[in-house]
């Protein structure tokens, strides 16, 4: 097994490796734009609006006020982000667009226990709603 880390291949440079099966990482970055299963455009989002992503939030960065998280993954970024903020101190509210917080858990039997620990916690939860804006320190939510 061979790996080309950073390597540049095209499609002949590939088949002439002579490979059965060939995996390609592309690696993939969370979108600060709004953009996903519902919004399939940016957001229209005022100058002054600070966005930012799991890989942000995760690499460190400086969290200030009070925060909303829109979550149209609908797995578990949403309530492990919300959950980390609001024991940081943080005024959290958890916008989805599913019908549940991290509506995939229902598969796995752990939706209704995530999502009453977020509202034990007191993270305000409008699920079947949609981030829609932002600007002036408010967000709009439809």
């Amino acid at each position: 097994m061979a790996v080309y880390r950073a390597s540049e291949l095209g499609a002949a440079d590939v088949r002439d490796v002579g490979a059965d099966r060939v995996v390609l990482a592309t690696s993939a970055r969370w979108r600060a734009d709004g953009v996903g299963r519902w919004h399939t455009m940016p957001l229209a989002l005022a100058g002054d609006t600070v966005v930012l992503t799991p890989d942000d939030i995760m690499a460190g960065a400086e969290v200030c006020g009070p925060v909303v998280i829109f979550d149209d993954d609908h797995y578990y970024m949403g309530d492990l982000l919300a959950e980390q903020l609001r024991r940081a101190g943080h005024e959290v509210t958890l916008v989805t667009s599913a019908g549940h917080v991290s509506a995939w858990a229902i598969r796995t039997h752990e939706q209704r226990r995530t999502q009453t620990r977020l509202l034990e916690q007191g993270v305000t939860v409008p699920t079947g709603h949609v981030l829609a804006g932002g600007g002036g320190g408010a967000a709009e939510i439809a």
